[in-house]
């Protein structure tokens, strides 16, 4: 036997064969690990605390004594620690310290954790140090003197797992200690180490490489630690040849992995079958949700080196197999972050969705629960929870979104933890379309877009038929008209851009003919209609009553057609875009001005006749003069308030016309009698148990007050009692719909309440415009084939509710990103819990896009820049 006789501490440079223990670094740059098996030794940066140490027949020998311990100087934060002991004699026991600092001299002096075995009471133990003993937990398990035990530790995060000859006996939690050295410690035992092991476990980054059933590909992985142990897998893939449509293909999924006692690595993971798209590219998705789940993937990997593994892995779907074969090489640590995580997560509408409002309209409802969950598209979510619960969700997905930011991505299509397949390509590449640009970038293309696709020759929004090769008219054509002209006007008033004032101009002049068409027509009158859009005449009105013929003023095509019947809808079209388009033309020189005039005639003299003619002729929506204690008018006051405020802000300056409006007679009064009688009662019911009400009437309400906030501001000032009081209702409106990602109307809402306290849900909505695709195919759109969609337990428009028009009353329990729901012309106004089924267009949403987006810009909520 051969002794050696230690210091309190000694440090050993020296070969011999001795004790402690050969260092391996498969690669010092990344990698520690420990092997030792006695029989050869090197001692290396090992330091003794106590007793006489030596080496007999390949093994050594641990004095017997009161907490003598021997410890590496290599520091560990997740590891595999296995050691052979026995224990010849003595009453004490014998084992492994780890995650190990500040060790000396003394019975308890370090900090750490020690596993030991002692025969003496046949036990396994566990107990930590801090210079005194704590212990933690120990379990019986037979242990016979002079017996070889492979005792082994299994430090993952705070997870700490202790195996005798490869059996579980203890598992805990404990954070105390999170990294540290690695030793051998005995207490009263003469006992003797045959060999140990310290291995760094699986986490870490890794290159892959490999072959699957779309082709070669190469990428990272992270495996990290999770506190029971086991691991999350992160996988991103990139494809060396294959593309789809021009564009590269990589992927992204999330796992979860276990280390197996022959150090393979098996990993598990699921990949979606199906997601929003039932049809592309001659591909045709399964329509029942029950053969469409996900498809779970479990792979093995094979040790075949120092770091590096090799798997083989499968899964069938649909008489498809879907095969992989990886190489993966070990390359580095784990970073602070993961390198990718899927950001997809649910907002809840509400906490709780029972309220006596809810009571309220289900009494003056059809609704009946039990008849509407006999529905066959309602049955099969019915033994849901979420169903049960009925709380509603706004789907927020970021994923991807600053890799898409990145030049290099952004011809790239990252499919996220799907099969790859001609559909969920197409997804993919709507989320690319969304959010590779920025929104500035975004603006431009869609600004063009709109002037291509949905505005005519005459400035009124429309659709652009490709089949019949011309614009189709749109019914809401007038107030998504002045909504446009708004967008124009605010881009005008901070840029000056002249395109912008010419896109105003033509557009402005078509919703002042709505009036004026009407009006100068003999076979037609103001009374009660006035137009809802004009198109070039395409012999609608032979045989469609609704439509006339009539004589378009300052126009390239002079005789169209126009549809009647409009109403208080569209007449916030008139008001949204006069107030606008006044403000923008105000700002031009005389010169400038003069310019409009040779192309438009005095459009500031059409609008106030064509206001006056309005308001004074067409009595069914309209009051000449408000009058208090009028109940039977008290619908006409908020569109004559809306109108007096626009005509007030014009007339202003031009003095011949200043006799036609009063403010108090004619403005004050509409704004005291609404207050008084109605107490806004327009905007009661918003947000009832997370359920909204009514989507388009919440589009209207807004913007009638957001047209009075702002004509007040003209009238009256800033800080004038009116604009106060609306500053006050849009807080109040904020906060019932505050959980809601309702683009327009939250950015509406929570920049005009001018408290930042909720500036998290204006930037929700400025998500929204990030989420609109630039371009879309027409896809049909239909989440009701993914197993992961729930039909909402409850119809849409509930207080509207018909038990007669149940099919078509269906929505989501969850509104999606805009990437993946239909599109139309209105996002803003639309109910997104209802957009789960049904044929996309391309192209139609860049208005709502650029009220937004000038919306946020004018008051500096969105940057130039973003």
């Amino acid at each position: 036997m051969q002794l050696l006789n230690f210091s309190a501490k000694t440090k050993f440079h020296i070969v011999f064969l001795i004790l402690l223990s050969s260092l391996l670094f498969a690669n010092a740059s990344f990698s520690k690990s420990i092997h030792e098996d006695f029989d050869n030794g090197v001692v290396n940066d090992w330091s003794a605390y106590g007793g006489t140490w030596g080496l007999s027949d390949g093994a050594v020998i641990i004095p017997n004594g009161q907490g003598y311990k021997a410890v590496s100087s290599m520091t560990f934060t997740d590891f595999i620690y296995e050691a052979r002991l026995k224990i010849n004699s003595g009453s004490g026991n014998v084992g492994v310290i780890f995650r190990v600092s500040n060790p000396a001299v003394g019975v308890d002096s370090f900090k750490g954790y020690y596993a030991y075995i002692e025969p003496s009471n046949n036990l396994v133990g566990l107990g930590k140090m801090n210079n005194d003993w704590t212990f933690i937990t120990s379990t019986n398990s037979p242990i016979n003197y002079e017996t070889w035990y492979d005792l082994k530790v299994a430090a993952v995060g705070d997870n700490i797992k202790i195996y005798l000859n490869n059996e579980l006996k203890i598992a805990v939690n404990d954070s105390e200690q999170a990294s540290g050295s690695v030793g051998i410690r005995n207490w009263l035992a003469d006992a003797m180490l045959d060999s140990l092991t310290v291995i760094s476990p699986v986490v870490g980054i890794y290159s892959i490489s490999g072959t699957d059933y779309i082709g070669e590909y190469t990428g990272t992985a992270e495996l990290r630690a999770n506190h029971d142990g086991s691991y999350q897998l992160i996988k991103l893939l990139d494809y060396n040849a294959y593309t789809y449509k021009s564009f590269h293909v990589s992927s992204a999924l999330e796992g979860n992995a276990t280390l197996n006692e022959d150090s393979t690595v098996s990993m598990f993971f699921d990949l979606d079958r199906v997601g929003f798209i039932k049809e592309a590219d001659g591909l045709v998705r399964d329509s029942d949700f029950h053969h469409n789940m996900p498809l779970p993937v479990t792979e093995t990997l094979i040790p075949s080196g120092d770091e590096k593994y090799d798997g083989v892995y499968s899964a069938t779907y649909n008489s498809i197999t879907y095969r992989f074969y990886e190489t993966w090489h070990r390359s580095t640590d784990n970073g602070n972050q993961l390198i990718w995580r899927n950001l997809r997560q649910d907002i809840p509408t509400t906490d709780n969705p029972y309220s006596d409002a809810l009571d309220t309209i289900l009494s003056v409802s059809e609704y009946d629960e039990s008849y509407y969950n006999t529905l066959p598209e309602v049955a099969p979510y019915i033994d849901r929870d979420e169903f049960k619960q009925k709380i509603h969700f706004w789907v927020f997905d970021p994923t991807d979104f600053e890799y898409y930011q990145q030049p290099a991505n952004q011809q790239r299509l990252r499919v996220i933890q799907k099969i790859i397949d001609p559909i969920s390509l197409a997804e993919t590449l709507l989320r690319n379309r969304a959010y590779r640009w920025k929104l500035h970038e975004k603006e431009a293309f869609l600004a063009e877009a709109v002037q291509t696709m949905q505005i005519n020759e005459l400035g009124m929004v429309s659709r652009w038929d490709e089949a019949e090769n011309r614009y189709v008219h749109d019914g809401d054509a007038l107030l998504w008209t002045g909504v446009y002209v708004a967008a124009m006007a605010k881009k005008y008033l901070l840029t000056t851009d002249p395109t912008a004032l010419e896109y105003l101009l033509k557009s402005l002049n078509g919703i002042v003919n709505t009036i004026e068409i009407v009006r100068d027509n003999p076979n037609d009158n103001l009374e009660a209609t006035f137009a809802r859009t004009i198109m070039i005449d395409s012999g609608q009105s032979d045989h469609d009553p609704e439509w006339r013929r009539g004589t378009m003023k300052y126009a390239p095509v002079t005789n169209v057609e126009y549809k009647r019947g409009g109403n208080n809808d569209m007449a916030r079209g008139i008001f949204i875009g006069m107030l606008w388009g006044y403000k923008a033309l105000k700002t031009l020189s005389s010169t400038e001005y003069d310019t409009v005039m040779s192309k438009y005639g005095d459009l500031k003299i059409r609008m106030i006749n064509a206001l006056v003619d309005l308001r004074s002729q067409h009595d069914a929506l309209f009051l000449n003069k408000c009058r208090p204690l009028q109940l039977w008018e008290a619908t006409k006051w908020p569109n004559t308030l809306q109108m007096n405020l626009v005509l007030y802000n014009i007339i202003k300056d031009f003095p011949q016309y200043k006799p036609i409006l009063d403010w108090n007679d004619d403005i004050k009064v509409c704004y005291d009698s609404i207050n008084k009688y109605s107490q806004l009662s327009d905007l009661t019911f918003m947000n009832i148990g997370g359920i909204v009400s009514d989507w388009s009437g919440n589009h209207l309400s807004i913007w009638g007050l957001y047209n009075n906030y702002q004509g007040f501001i003209d009238a009256a000032g800033n800080n004038s009692a009116e604009v106060l009081h609306y500053k006050g209702v849009f807080t109040d409106i904020d906060e019932k719909m505050l959980s809601h990602r309702m683009g327009l109307f939250k950015l509406m809402s929570g920049t005009l309440r001018h408290q930042p306290n909720h500036s998290d849900w204006v930037d929700q909505a400025i998500w929204r415009l990030r989420e609109i695709p630039t371009q879309r195919e027409q896809f049909l759109i239909d989440w009701m084939i993914n197993p992961k969609f729930t039909v909402s337990p409850y119809p849409e428009l509930l207080w509207k509710y018909k038990k007669s028009d149940s099919a078509e009353r269906l929505q989501s329990l969850r509104a999606y990103p805009l990437f993946e729901s239909t599109t139309s012309s209105y996002y803003w106004k639309d109910n997104p819990f209802n957009k789960f089924r049904i044929w996309g267009y391309s192209g139609q949403s860049g208005i709502d896009f650029l009220i937004a987006y000038w919306f946020g810009r004018y008051y500096e909520v969105i940057s130039a820049d973003m």
